[in-house]
């Protein structure tokens, strides 16, 4: 995680327009299970070079993932703004 924060490669996921805004574990983890069927699509896609992490967790109550090089840096920051959440208090989607 420190290698890819030195190298601007960490991600961390906050909700657009309200970085303040800590998600729950259950939001978390359809946030998780959301990125992993975007890499699903791509395993059968020879043609793109597939992303890779080095590490990924939760920490201080952010999700984080720490990408191996700018192309995943890149394909997170694509895959993690098209996901919304939804939450009971708020009637729209937070993005993400």
């Amino acid at each position: 995680m420190k290698q890819a924060e030195e190298e601007n490669l960490l991600a961390v996921v906050l909700v657009r327009d309200h970085p303040h805004t800590i998600l729950t574990r259950q939001q978390l983890d359809y946030v998780w299970s959301e990125l992993m069927k975007k890499l699903e699509v791509l395993v059968d896609q020879t043609d793109i070079p597939m992303p890779r992490f080095k590490e990924s967790g939760v920490q201080y109550g952010r999700f984080y993932l720490s990408c191996a090089n700018v192309q995943s840096y890149m394909w997170q920051i694509q895959a993690i703004s098209a996901i919304s959440i939804h939450t009971g208090d708020v009637t729209e989607p937070l993005w993400l």
